[in-house]
This record gives structure tokens, sequence and C-alpha cells, in this order.
């Protein structure tokens, strides 16, 4: 899409619910996805580049229950062509 291939950044919001209607939380994100040179900052894993962006450091999750995660393209007349998938990984680092 133009913003990915011109601009090389990856624009999105993520929302996260809380269980029993207990409020939400709301945040940005931009990520540029190659250097000045035009160099992907990630290695290519067969066809692709992978990359691992942080989202979240420091979160807790205080209520028991489900959490909803609504995660929006901020570009949203553009198509997301070139990605294949988006992974949400949870580290529990106590």
């Amino acid at each position: 899409y133009e913003n990915h291939r011109d601009n090389c950044t990856l624009e999105f919001n993520m929302t996260i619910k809380n269980p029993n209607n207990g409020g939400a939380r709301s945040k940005n994100y931009k990520y540029t996805l190659k250097d000045k040179e035009g160099n992907w900052k990630s290695d290519k894993q067969g066809e692709y580049y992978v990359f691992k962006l942080p989202i979240i450091s420091e979160m807790t999750f205080g209520e028991e229950g489900t959490y909803d995660i609504k995660i929006e393209n901020k570009y949203s007349r553009e198509p997301l062509e070139g990605i294949k998938s988006i992974t949400l990984k949870y580290n529990n680092s106590k």
C-alpha cells in the first residue's frame, strides 16, 4: 500500500476492552519498516520479512475474564497489500 511503499511505515490503532464493560485502553502505533537507505529493518524468512514490533510493555490485566482486542488500520482507504498476517503474543515476565 502507498505508505508502506513510499514512507515505509505501518500505522495502526489497538484498543483493548476490559471484561464486563470495565473500560478500555486505546493507543496509536507507528513503525518505520525501512532504514534511510531503503533496507528492510528485518531479516527475510522464506519469502517474507518478519517484524517483531513491541506494542505494550508493563501492562497489567487486573480483571479475570475475556479481553477484546481490536486492531485498526490507520489507512482505512488503502488495502494492506503485502501483509500476510499479524500475530499477538503475550509474554508473562513474572
